[in-house]
């Protein structure tokens, strides 16, 4: 384990048999960070306050690569109150700052004893899954680099350059460049044009 940097903590926590650990999720949301934990109540780590959800959902789709390049989470937390989905509804949040830890828990005083982060990266995509009385959030987290690599799509046209940045006029004329462009006068031989009176050169 020692290749992933734990620490010897963490490294004798998850040595054991019935290993104390928790999972633990960091969200920049636009209406203010979301701070949450595997466990219950609320718990004290790094000056911040982690909200206990329990079994809140679950931790899959984790990619890894020797470039660390195709790196991503996908996150399913359950509702814990309508803020949460409210936060996805009246804002987008894709683009923001987000985390992943694995906490190695203390028995003794329940509290976190060595931390990991497992990932760090971006909010890629927020999804709702409604189910009734109850419904989850599923929520795509995508590495920097990830991010960096994938192709960007686009238009070379006046209507996504105003969409980029709204009343530039770089490309208002941007159709007619498969126009022919003609520059200075346009040349016409003497002999064709039709002012010019014809004169007869007879040989000598």
């Amino acid at each position: 384990m020692a290749d992933r940097g734990f620490s010897s903590t963490i490294e004798t926590v998850l040595s054991a048999h019935d290993a104390p650990v928790a999972l633990a999720v960091y969200l920049n949301w636009v209406g203010g960070a979301v701070r949450l934990w595997s466990g219950n109540g609320s718990l004290s780590w790094a000056s911040n306050t982690w909200l206990g959800a329990g079994k809140f959902g679950s931790l899959d789709k984790v990619t890894d690569s020797v470039d660390r390049s195709d790196i991503g989470v996908q996150l399913t937390l359950n509702y814990l109150d309508d803020s949460l989905r409210n936060e996805v509804v009246t804002n987008n949040s894709v683009g923001r700052a987000a985390s992943v830890y694995l906490w190695a828990m203390n028995t003794s005083t329940a509290q976190v004893a060595d931390s990991y982060e497992i990932f760090t990266g971006f909010i890629d995509r927020c999804e709702i899954e409604d189910a009734g009385s109850s419904g989850a959030l599923l929520i795509r987290l995508a590495s920097e680099l990830a991010i960096l690599q994938r192709p960007r799509y686009f238009a070379l046209s006046d209507a996504h350059q105003k969409f980029l940045f709204p009343g530039d006029k770089g490309l208002e004329f941007a159709t007619r460049m498969d126009e022919s462009i003609l520059w200075g006068r346009k040349y016409v031989p003497t002999w064709l044009n039709p002012r010019t009176p014809w004169r007869p050169v007879w040989p000598p």
